[in-house]
């Protein structure tokens, strides 16, 4: 029988059951939301940023908002606590693929490719070394924040532990991040307001680059997929046996002794 590479793998096995559509759904909706919001970014960052800062969080949004404290448009404590709800929004669906994926959501949030192995090992590592530490300094890590909360629910931290620590650490970024904003001022606001000028076109650019990716993984999929056996290509030894078939004699000849 021929061999053929396998197809792309699900991180479920079997039938996919409610929680795993749960978890999807919420994944998916993350991505989707972030660009979504981002058209939003040119107009809200000038007339309505507290709003934006609430809606999607950010460090634009946040630092803004620091900025504008120190000129006493905002209140302080604003700026740090108002984007707080948006950063953690979608983090615990990551966890929650973790805890029930096991080490298949790394794979695919990471994807397959040389590097993937050598990533998966050090997030283990990580994860399993200094857990709660990790959760709580995601933002500082040069490893993708998802990917530390999918690896905390693979490692069997529990879900209450990790919302706060994934709290606490959201709210950890957001200050520094309006610290950063207060300590700069006005020219922070300028450098903003100068920034949200080309924001529109960053955006359409992006949407552009995940479209074209997007089609590129879908045509690799299916590159990489089992092609479907001709009847053709079908072994011998698979084949219907012929029927066997009596001689044609004629019943007016006889044979010759």
């Amino acid at each position: 029988m021929n061999s053929h590479a396998p197809g792309p793998k699900l991180p479920w096995e079997g039938k996919a059951q409610p929680a795993d559509k749960i978890i999807v759904t919420a994944i998916m909706l993350s991505g989707i939301y972030g660009l979504a919001t981002m058209p939003l970014i040119p107009w809200m960052i000038q007339n309505h940023p507290v709003a934006l800062a609430a809606i999607r969080g950010g460090m634009t949004a946040i630092v803004n908002l620091g900025a504008l404290a120190r000129v006493d448009e905002v209140s302080l404590w604003a700026a740090v606590f108002v984007g707080l709800p948006a950063t953690v929004m979608f983090d615990w669906a990551y966890w929650w693929a973790g805890q029930r994926w096991g080490e298949r959501s790394l794979h695919m949030i990471l994807g397959e490719s040389r590097k993937t192995e050598m990533r998966l090992a050090k997030v283990k590592r990580l994860t399993v070394r200094f857990g709660a530490i990790a959760v709580l300094t995601a933002y500082y890590s040069p490893l993708p924040t998802v990917l530390i909360y999918a690896a905390a629910g693979w490692a069997g931290m529990r879900f209450t532990t990790f919302l706060i620590l994934d709290v606490l650490g959201a709210l950890l970024w957001t200050s520094v991040l309006a610290g950063l904003g207060y300590w700069v001022g006005q020219s922070a606001v300028d450098a903003v307001e100068a920034f949200a000028d080309y924001t529109l076109y960053l955006t359409l650019a992006l949407i552009v680059v995940i479209v074209i990716r997007q089609i590129w993984n879908t045509r690799q999929q299916l590159r990489a997929a089992p092609p479907r056996r001709a009847p053709e290509d079908a072994a011998p030894e698979d084949a219907a046996p012929e029927p066997d078939v009596e001689p044609d004699v004629d019943p007016d000849k006889t044979p010759v002794e």
